[in-house]
């Protein structure tokens, strides 16, 4: 029996917590982390369903996706999964191309292999 578990690629595997905060310390002239604040819905609220928004989307989940960081815990759970011989597929929504031009999934894969989730670019 082939055992295999998926995970979803944004906000699963990826954290871009500190992407959004890069972004919102320079929107609002802040200088102080506050891990208690949703800096991406902050972002969101402020410019939601405008260009600005949009391209903020695409900073981050292009270029600026080089900072965001792996969810706590994942690589434990990836350790067991691999230990207890189970099949792992990441998946996106994400699509190819941004409303900006800049290729989301080069990006992600590039992330993938830095964090050493993947060992090469898949066919």
């Amino acid at each position: 029996m082939i055992k295999l578990i998926g995970f979803d690629l944004d906000n699963t595997i990826i954290n871009y917590e500190k992407c959004y905060w890069t972004i919102y310390k320079k929107e609002f002239n802040k200088k102080k982390y506050d891990k208690n604040l949703d800096y991406k819905q902050a972002l969101k609220n402020k410019f939601n369903h405008t260009k600005k928004w949009l391209k903020i989307q695409s900073d981050v989940y292009s270029f600026k996706i080089a900072g965001a960081k792996i969810r706590y815990g994942f690589f434990p759970l990836l350790k067991e999964l691999n230990r207890r011989n189970y099949k792992i597929i990441i998946v996106s929504h994400k699509t190819k191309k941004s409303f900006f031009g800049e290729n989301l999934r080069t990006h992600s894969m590039k992330w993938l292999i830095d964090k050493k989730i993947l060992k090469s670019k898949l066919v």
